[in-house]
């Protein structure tokens, strides 16, 4: 198995990409290493992005979304089952 597997990960889904980018670029200026993405089709139909991220970050990424009062759709734990990827949602 390798590392990157064993790291939890999270999606927070924004209401708009305008939002996803805009805290991308914030937490990507404080040097918080995050990933933006497509929102996968299981999570959302409409066309948005996510900000991917692992667990030892979760705080900062909530924070910065909180401080810049941006609105999401939601957050997600990543859950992996084999090579099969699920989306739990959790409280934000």
């Amino acid at each position: 198995m390798k590392t990157k597997d064993l790291q939890n990960e999270y999606l927070v889904v924004f209401k708009s990409q305008n939002h996803a980018v805009y805290i991308y670029g914030k937490l990507n200026d404080k040097k918080i290493k995050t990933k933006i993405i497509q929102t996968p089709c299981s999570i959302s139909t409409s066309c948005t992005h996510s900000v991917k991220f692992t667990d030892e970050i979760k705080e900062a990424v909530i924070n910065e979304i909180k401080s810049n009062s941006i609105a999401v759709k939601g957050l997600y734990k990543i859950e992996r089952n084999g090579t099969k990827k699920t989306y739990r949602r959790i409280e934000f």
